[in-house]
């Protein structure tokens, strides 16, 4: 059996001190703590057919400090680190090959001080969709907004989300081509030109990821959970190992890699951030089987972001500091072909791209389908309908990949509009409409700034990133 997560040595973060609603507590003594409890949701609706969310007598709130919705009470649990590692597996994917390219594009200073607080600004959508997801007993995030906000927001929600996945589809596509273009020039092969790139991507993917999409049953997917959290145990040892080795040299690291710059490349390296630590835009379906515990949930996703934290930033900024503004923004094409190190660096996150690249498209299908039919299981969408989706879906990847090979600004408005939409303005807004707290009171307009934050922050990041591709486009 395994050990409580409060047996755990491991300091907590700090944020979770929060209420049952998933925000901030200031805790006058200790017993505050244990007596603080959430409003329980009731099935009352409203005449629009919402739910809405009534106040419950204090003795119900000791009764049942911590029940779980209806639909969630006989759901069979996963455990703690079982829940840990597919946290882990989610949240770190495209992101931690593309962190050390954004350095390049505001300096070290504000490159840290931008993944601070992109993490922590996630980490805090993600304590508040927790809260929600316990009141409304809501499976995802779509069927929250629709509980709360209406079928509109469920669309717009399912939108955003559907840009979200799509960019990082292309840019395990184009990891994952990459990989096979080194590869190739290992071999002599001279791999210049546009022909040559697109028929890498297209042979690619029609032989690997793209194949893997068509199945009715995923289940054979699940092997290569380890192999992907191996793969990035590995690119983390050797970044570690040649970072070591490179800086030891007297003429390291490259000059202009040390400083702070303001620019509008800082928004693009944001949109970077708020994709790479979005675990907020898709924790619903690991977090739901966890224990019921609005706190042990929230101790959970805050491990998962320390962690992911640190595998992410040091390889992240030892790569930028090896190669400066000539750093590639899939940093392993920064490595020379040859380095055998870094081969088998390739092969892990060849692996890696190629088992989630399936696993996304199949989530999308199900968005698109819901929309469209009201089929929301791919398993069991008819075939003249997923003969439809999935190749429209691998053919929008199979042309971005073709034409912007720069994975930068491809993650940057994918963040801007999935992270900073979903992850930033949606949780604090559902908050703000269920009026769980008074509108002048400080946790309500701590909200209201986030909702704003989120949308000035997505529109600057999608203009910045937007930029930024049509330049990377313009080069080939």
């Amino acid at each position: 059996m395994e050990p409580e997560i409060d047996d755990v040595p491991i300091a907590a973060p700090e944020a979770a001190v929060i209420d049952e609603h998933g925000d901030p507590l200031i805790l006058e003594d200790d017993k505050s703590l244990s007596s603080h409890h959430d409003d329980l949701p009731t099935d009352n609706v409203d005449e629009s057919g919402l739910p809405t969310f009534q106040n419950v007598s204090e003795a119900d709130k000791v009764d049942q400090p911590d029940a779980p919705p209806a639909d969630e009470q006989h759901a069979q649990r996963i455990g703690r680190t079982a829940t840990y590692f597919n946290l882990i597996n989610t949240l770190v994917g495209a992101g931690i090959v593309s962190v050390p390219a954004t350095f390049t594009s505001c300096g070290v200073g504000s490159t840290i001080m931008l993944l601070i607080l992109s993490a922590y600004l996630c980490f805090f959508g993600g304590v508040t969709l927790i809260g929600i997801q316990r009141e409304t007993g809501s499976k995802g995030i779509a069927e929250m907004a629709y509980r709360v906000l209406g079928k509109w927001a469920q669309h717009t929600v399912s939108i955003f989300q559907l840009i979200f996945c799509l960019s990082c589809t292309v840019a395990y596509l184009i990891i994952g081509s990459n990989q096979v273009v080194s590869w190739l020039k290992l071999a002599k092969l001279n791999m210049d030109g546009l022909w040559k790139w697109a028929l890498v991507v297209i042979i690619y993917l029609c032989v690997l990821p793209g194949l893997m999409t068509f199945p009715r049953h995923m289940s054979c997917l699940s092997k290569f959970a380890i192999p992907s959290v191996l793969g990035v145990v590995l690119y983390f040892i050797a970044i570690l190992i040649r970072a070591s080795q490179a800086l030891s040299k007297p003429d390291m690291p490259p000059d202009h890699t040390v400083g702070i710059d303001f620019g509008m490349g800082l928004f693009t390296a944001f949109g970077v951030h708020a994709l790479t630590f979005s675990l907020q835009v898709v924790m619903m379906p690991i977090i739901t089987p966890y224990n019921p515990s609005v706190r042990k949930r929230v101790r959970i996703i805050g491990y998962t972001f320390m962690s992911c934290f640190l595998i992410i930033v040091i390889p992240g900024l030892l790569g930028y500091l090896m190669y400066g503004q000539e750093t590639a923004s899939d940093v392993l094409s920064s490595f020379p072909d040859d380095d055998i190190l870094m081969v088998f660096v390739r092969i892990g996150m060849f692996i890696s791209v190629s088992a989630s690249y399936p696993a996304i498209v199949v989530s999308m299908v199900a968005s698109i389908g819901g929309m469209a039919w009201n089929e929301n299981l791919p398993e069991e969408m008819p075939t003249k309908h997923r003969l439809i989706l999935i190749p429209a879906i691998n053919l929008v990847n199979l042309v971005i990949a073709i034409f912007l090979q720069d994975i930068k600004p491809i993650l940057g408005v994918g963040g801007a509009l999935g992270g900073c939409i979903v992850g930033f303005v949606f949780p604090s807004l559902c908050r703000l409409v269920m009026k769980t707290y008074p509108l002048k009171s400080w946790i309500s307009i701590l909200h209201m700034c986030f909702v704003g934050f989120g949308i000035i922050a997505a529109i600057l990041c999608t203009y910045s990133s937007i930029k930024d591709a049509i330049a990377a486009f313009s080069k080939k």
